[in-house]
């Protein structure tokens, strides 16, 4: 995955919220695993799936991690 290009945040060494579209469900699955495995020092918190399946709590908030 290009991280090259992008809004920088945390001095410039993290890209900012990107939003990447998949086609279904299964794709969707595929580019966060993908992900976690190229990119394993970030153990599963940096990319996230969300979709039809995934569950809200009360303040609107997917999973662990807060939308901003």
């Amino acid at each position: 995955m290009a991280t090259g290009n992008g809004i920088k945040v945390e001095g410039g060494d993290r890209l900012g919220k990107t939003i990447i579209f998949a086609k279904n469900s299964k794709h969707a699955r595929f580019i966060v695993d993908r992900f976690n495995e190229v990119y394993p020092h970030y153990k599963g918190q940096f990319a996230q799936l969300i979709d039809y399946s995934v569950s809200y709590d009360t303040n609107g908030s997917v999973g662990r991690n807060r939308c901003a």
